[in-house]
This record gives C-alpha cells, sequence and structure tokens, in this order.
C-alpha cells in the first residue's frame, strides 16, 4: 500500500506542470528590436504560431509560419525555438 501511495504521489507531481500550458494562437511582432507576441493580429503581414503557450510565450510543441509561408514545427521555450523542430520553406525544402 505504501508504495502506491509513492507511485501516486510521483504521478501528480510530475503531471503538476502540464497543467500550467495552454494551448492557443500568438501573433509575433518586432518592437523595438524585441520580439512581442499578441493574441490578435493578421495573418498576412505577421507570423502566427499555433500551439502550447506558457506567460503568453510559445513553451513546449508549437507550430509558427511566417506571412511568406515558411513553417517550423517543433518545440519551444521562452517564446524562442528549443530542442528538435523542423522548418519548411516555401518552396518545399526542409531544414
Amino acid at each position: 500500500m505504501k508504495h502506491l501511495f509513492i507511485i501516486l504521489i510521483s504521478i501528480l507531481l510530475l503531471s503538476f506542470p502540464l497543467y500550467g500550458q495552454e494551448t492557443g494562437v500568438l501573433f509575433l511582432s518586432l518592437e523595438n528590436g524585441e520580439l512581442v507576441y499578441y493574441e490578435e493580429g493578421d495573418d498576412d503581414n505577421e507570423g502566427k504560431y499555433v500551439g502550447e503557450i506558457d506567460n503568453g510565450e510559445p513553451n513546449g510543441q508549437g507550430t509558427f509560419i511566417w506571412s511568406d509561408g515558411t513553417k517550423y514545427v517543433g518545440e519551444y521555450k521562452n517564446g524562442l525555438p528549443n530542442g528538435h523542430g523542423t522548418e519548411t520553406w516555401s518552396d518545399g525544402s526542409k531544414y
């Protein structure tokens, strides 16, 4: 019974950070040399992120699409690509 209790507590503690993340859409703009994310924007002129968000920034798994059609699908941390991901340019070439 003690082992079961320890396992349940471990699962709860390890899954706790997952509850803090939400999923949504953010738009990216460059203001005074800094990247700024907004909840509303223009698909034709601004980059658009769809995925996990934490504290108003991409954080977790997501997709970013630039206005020219270039797309990055992968991991983000603190608003920037971080970890594994794939960038696909509008001509279909990938990196």
